[in-house]
């Protein structure tokens, strides 16, 4: 079934991992991309690490100590993919201001990331309410 619900202490130890990982990278990125750029920085560029470390790490940590909530797997991806996007949304609007440059097309990252984040969060609460089924 598409909405079977995960096991969240083994799902959330790995997804946990991989967001300290992608935050220690991208704060690494950041740092040296604000070092090449010539004296010239962005807030979208300096705290793109923030992105995965609070909605990723503190949102799944908080997940794993309250033992009675369960995610849908459809839940699970859109609220990733409304993190990569937000994410992917603060680099290329950091790139564009450190270049000079201006796009409307940044935010629609922001609008798009709001509606994955938004159904996900549906998704979670109709799986909080939902009935388990026995097999």
């Amino acid at each position: 079934m598409i909405l079977s619900t995960l096991d969240i202490n083994k799902k959330n130890n790995k997804t946990i991992i991989v967001y300290i990982i992608v935050t220690i990278l991208l704060y690494i990125g950041s740092v040296v991309y604000l070092k090449l750029g010539h004296g010239v920085s962005s807030n979208y560029m300096k705290f793109v690490a923030l992105i995965p470390l609070v909605m990723g790490v503190v949102v799944f940590t908080i997940l794993k100590l309250v033992k009675k909530a369960k995610y849908s797997r459809i839940a699970y991806n859109l609220y990733n993919a409304s993190v990569e996007t937000f994410v992917a949304g603060s680099i290329c609007q950091g790139i564009l201001e450190i270049c000079g440059g201006h796009s409307f097309l940044t935010k629609s990252f922001l609008i798009i990331g709001l509606i994955l984040l938004v159904s996900s969060i549906i998704t979670f609460i109709i799986c909080q309410i939902r009935k388990p089924t026995s097999n």
